[in-house]
């Protein structure tokens, strides 16, 4: 039987007519048998006491037994039934979120969420995430303008070669990643770092200087940066 939040009063009688045939020798309802009735109608069992306790009443004052409902205006808040194979017939693509679900089946938001609550549905994602790799670049300067170092006595001094300070070339990076993988021991095999990937290039110097020798290879940082290039990069 189709559940609802709030009994019209035709419902409320037959509970009030189930309860009275219920009566044991001491004037009350048979052992389980509230528990019964809420579990047929869908409800709470102390709803079925409060009607019970409303009977009592009027059978002390000696009037008529009615377990009419008081309140005024129609009940239209009753629960619609899920559908599960309109549900299935549906693409997955249109299924993607509660509200999604809602428009698709024709039904408000909180009756979605009160079939996945009521486990008539369940959320699916793609969440182990193995098959993934992550990917990000980052531009870095070769070397700053000042940078301090401490050092022991007698330790040697680090050298910088740099054609000019106020133009200090920086080259990209791309660094890779993913999920780690563990034995069911827990042992690690896979520590998710797979690399940082620089776009440069290997060029012969074309000029003989002072830091480097006429056709001596050098790595120059690549100066375009589009789909291409980093599709190469991939």
């Amino acid at each position: 039987m189709v559940k609802q939040k709030e009994l019209n009063s035709y419902s409320r009688n037959e509970i009030m007519h189930e309860l009275l045939l219920g009566v044991n020798k001491k004037g009350k309802p048979a052992h389980g048998l509230m528990g019964d009735i809420a579990k047929k109608y869908g409800i709470h069992w102390k709803t079925v006491s409060r009607i019970w306790a409303t009977v009592k009443n009027q059978q002390k004052e000696g009037a008529t037994l009615d377990a009419t409902r008081k309140k005024f205006g129609r009940i239209t808040n009753t629960i619609i039934p899920f559908d599960e194979s309109k549900f299935q017939a549906l693409e997955k693509s249109k299924k993607t979120s509660p509200k999604a679900v809602a428009n698709v089946m024709g039904v408000s938001q909180s009756t979605a969420w009160r079939w996945k609550k009521k486990k008539h549905i369940y959320a699916f994602k793609f969440s182990d995430m193995y098959n993934i790799i992550h990917i990000d670049e980052k531009l870095f300067y070769l070397t700053r303008t000042q940078q301090t170092y401490y050092l022991t006595p007698g330790e040697s001094e680090p050298h910088r070669e740099i054609q000019s300070k106020r133009f200090i070339p920086k080259t990209m990076f791309m660094c890779a990643v993913a999920k780690p993988m563990n034995y069911s021991g827990g042992e690690l095999i896979f520590d998710e770092k797979i690399g940082i990937f620089p776009f440069t290039t290997q060029v012969l110097a074309k000029r003989r200087s002072k830091n480097k020798n006429r056709g001596k290879p050098e790595t120059k940082p690549n100066s375009i940066h589009n789909k291409d290039t980093h599709k190469g990069q991939c």
